[in-house]
C-alpha cells in the first residue's frame, strides 16, 4: 500500500481536469484518470475503480472498446470500496468479456497474476 505522508498534499496534487474541456469542442470528450496500469511485453492491463453500483460512463466505454479493439489492452474495472473489491468485468485483448461478483481482493490478485502470466509468455 502506498505510504501517504500527508493527506492534504495528496489530495491537492490531484490534477483538475476540467479546464481543459473546452479543448474538445464540440464534442463531449472529457480527459479520463487512469486507476492503475501496467505493461509487459507490449501487453497492457488497463484498470478503472468504480464505487459498487457505479457505472461506466458511455465516454469511458467507448474509450475502453477501442483500447481492447487495439490487441495490446486488456481493460479490468473493479467495483468496490477502496481496496475491497466485490465484482469484476475484464474484457481481453481478443474482445472476450467475463463478469464475476462475489469477489474479493484474493480473486483480483489471481486474476491480475493469470494476466501476468500469459502476457509473459506471449
Amino acid at each position: 500500500m502506498t505510504n501517504i505522508r500527508s493527506e492534504k498534499t495528496f489530495i491537492n496534487s490531484w490534477w483538475d481536469w476540467t479546464v481543459y474541456n473546452d479543448c474538445f469542442v464540440p464534442t463531449k470528450i472529457k480527459i479520463s484518470d487512469i486507476d492503475g496500469i501496467v505493461e509487459r511485453r507490449g501487453h497492457f492491463l488497463w484498470i478503472e475503480c468504480k464505487r459498487p453500483g457505479e457505472a461506466i460512463t458511455k465516454g469511458q466505454e467507448i474509450m475502453h472498446n477501442a483500447l481492447t479493439k487495439n490487441r495490446s489492452f486488456t481493460v479490468l474495472i473493479l467495483w468496490g470500496e477502496t481496496n475491497e473489491p466485490v465484482k469484476f468485468r475484464i474484457t481481453s485483448e481478443k474482445g472476450k468479456m467475463c463478469e464475476k461478483a462475489g469477489i474479493n481482493q484474493e480473486d483480483v490478485k489471481e486474476l491480475i497474476s493469470k494476466w501476468f502470466n500469459w502476457s509473459n509468455n506471449n
